[in-house]
């Protein structure tokens, strides 16, 4: 470390923080819009946005059936946003024939990092902001101390290697000190934030990675600010910057060592509630199995449930089942296994194929007044059968209609109306009224 530095505050570590055909016939009526029977619904069905089951797997797999493998592309970043590494810091890094495992990073070694980062963002110019480049160099320089970046890009399981090993001569002039003390010195919530919350943006950067198939993208603002607020970590006055942290903070460690430090933070309960329940969220390319498990989840807080797993309940328990065995290994079931170190494993989408029309025809039948109606990867499937979809979604919310008088699933999926069953209630089974 060059002697113009020294003078600086030191930054020690702060240790673990952890298909049918129609045959030409009309098609049934549509469903009345559901806020025009919403009334009659109280009591019978829960429309609240706050499901968190059914929000938890759906937030985390819109849309992803569409993706492909061919698509999916870890990214990269430029070489002045790479991990630098200073001269003789290897020892923090495994791998390497440096590497000393009891050795622990010291305050200067911890700033040379910061430091030497924040210089080489620098050179950008406007790319990034001041507090951009300090919330990435000192979130590098934090998980750098936990000894998580690996010596060669075959050890972090990344496509490219993203790290610079500084030379041994090199140091920091004078203008990158100055300008990096000035940034502290306007940004001391920054600094602080960074290091406390380096952990958890990590694990927070493997959900949507694990889900979505991208560190970030134009969109996912929203989705990181659900985290933020359900973790209670948010700070309007110190807001982060979800691109600069998620994307070019975290991009140069791989997502190999990036998936060990969050199991280790889980192990060592060093993560918020609202955090670690999202890992084991389902991953990207599951999404037809996530989203029909999601949507019978909450077709089994209805009255319809009982006589609907009854008529589909083998497959009810393949599904169950084969959620399961992703859950137990769900980074070998990710459409970019390798980078986690995995060998790629296929789910078994049979017991969602088998019952997706069904599901969708319940989904239909909310009328876009409940969140999984936004899902694609569900409607995708099942509209390989559109007529069943249609009757279901019709029997759903006649169903739902009459489930306080009538109760009987299996008359309405004959698509009976109220007033044919009424008749048959009133006069018995042998009512010959044409169907409506």
């Amino acid at each position: 470390m060059a002697a113009n530095a020294q003078n600086l505050p030191p930054f020690g570590p702060t240790g673990n923080v952890p298909t049918a055909n129609t045959g030409g016939a009309a098609p049934p009526p549509a469903a009345p819009v559901l806020s025009e029977v919403k009334h009659e619904l109280e009591g019978i069905v829960d429309f609240s946005a706050d499901m968190a089951d059914t929000i938890a797997e759906l937030e985390a797999t819109n849309g992803i059936y569409d993706y492909s493998d061919s698509r999916a592309q870890l990214g990269y970043i430029e070489p002045d946003e790479y991990f630098m590494v200073p001269p003789f810091l290897e020892y923090a890094m495994p791998g390497h024939a440096r590497y000393d495992e009891d050795r622990l990073l010291n305050g200067n070694d911890f700033l040379a990092v910061a430091l030497a980062n924040f210089a080489a963002l620098s050179r950008l110019g406007a790319a990034y902001s001041v507090t951009d480049r300090l919330w990435i160099a000192i979130t590098r320089a934090e998980l750098f101390s936990k000894k998580i970046l690996a010596a060669t890009p075959e050890a972090r399981r990344t496509p490219s290697d993203e790290v610079t090993f500084l030379s041994d001569r090199w140091a920091p002039t004078a203008d990158e000190v100055k300008n990096f003390r000035e940034a502290v010195a306007a940004n001391p919530a920054v600094m602080k934030r960074a290091r406390d919350l380096a952990g958890i943006h990590a694990a927070m950067m493997l959900h949507m990675f694990v889900t979505r198939g991208h560190h970030f993208q134009n969109g996912y603002e929203n989705a990181y600010d659900r985290m933020y607020r359900a973790a209670q970590i948010a700070d309007d006055k110190t807001p982060t910057p979800y691109k600069a942290v998620m994307r070019t903070a975290l991009h140069p460690f791989g997502l190999f060592q990036i998936m060990e430090l969050v199991e280790q933070l889980l192990k060592d309960d060093h993560l918020p509630r609202a955090i670690a329940m999202r890992m084991d969220a389902m991953p990207a390319g599951t999404a037809l199995i996530a989203t029909c498990l999601a949507a019978v989840r909450q077709l089994s807080v209805t009255p319809a449930w009982a006589p609907f797993s009854q008529l589909h309940g083998v497959h009810i328990e393949a599904l169950e089942a084969e959620v399961k065995r992703i859950r137990e290994d769900r980074y070998a079931y990710h459409m970019n296994s390798g980078l986690f170190g995995r060998t790629k494993k296929q789910a078994n989408e049979a017991p969602a194929r088998a019952i997706a029309a069904f599901v969708e025809g319940y989904v239909q039948s909310l009328n876009n007044e409940a969140p999984i109606c936004a899902e694609k990867a569900l409607k995708k499937v099942a509209m390989e059968n559109p007529v069943m979809v249609k009757v279901t979604a019709r029997a759903f919310t006649n169903y739902f209609r009459m489930a306080s008088r009538s109760g009987n699933f299996r008359e309405v999926l004959a698509l009976e109306s109220p007033r044919r069953v009424a008749a048959r209630q009133a006069q018995g089974p042998n009512v010959d009224e044409p169907l409506e």
